[in-house]
């Protein structure tokens, strides 16, 4: 008897916290639905001092990652261009490198294309980024390089041309290879 008291007392405690769980869960039943507006608060304040809200994206500055928002403006666009005096010498098939530099000739963005012809129009944007947020931004210098081995790195026999001042969002610019590395 006693055991069968004991089980009645089981299943009423049992109802009774089913009851508590349904009647916090909305009809959708969402597992990733977002907690309730009182727990915010709490959970604020058991953060360190110093500790950047929970919502962290929505007080981000623009362009940072995690902001959702692009980390640049609008590509650079333009045409690149090969010296008449070099094209018979340029070697056929070989990859174009362009290479987008910060003020502090950090190398922000590169683009690889292979087997292009000439004139080749380009853009290069924040797409292109070495990393995210690495500041495709302000005034660039812009590096075509037209590379024999089909490597990034510059070599004996490539050929490049510049740009420098470039405002991102430029939509005509023209770079010329026209210097063949020694």
């Amino acid at each position: 008897m006693k055991r069968t008291t004991m089980d009645i007392r089981t299943c009423g405690a049992l109802v009774a916290l089913a009851g508590l769980v349904a009647s916090g869960c909305s009809r959708t039943g969402s597992a990733d639905a977002a907690p309730p507006p009182a727990m915010a608060p709490a959970a604020e304040a058991s953060l360190p001092p110093g500790h950047p809200p929970l919502d962290a994206s929505a007080s981000m500055p623009h362009g940072h990652p995690s902001s959702g928002v692009a980390a640049a403006g609008e590509p650079v666009r333009g045409t690149v261009t090969l010296a008449p005096a070099l094209r018979d010498g340029a070697p056929k098939g070989a990859a174009l490198f362009l290479i987008a530099r910060a003020a502090d000739k950090r190398i922000v963005a590169v683009r690889k294309q292979d087997a292009v012809a000439f004139p080749y129009a380009f853009e290069l944007s924040s797409a292109d980024a070495m990393t995210d947020g690495s500041g495709f931004h302000g005034a660039l210098e812009i590096t075509a390089r037209l590379s024999r081995s089909g490597d990034a790195a510059p070599a004996s026999g490539d050929i490049e041309g510049r740009r420098a001042n470039v405002s991102v969002g430029s939509k005509d610019v023209r770079i010329e290879l026209d210097q063949v590395r020694p």
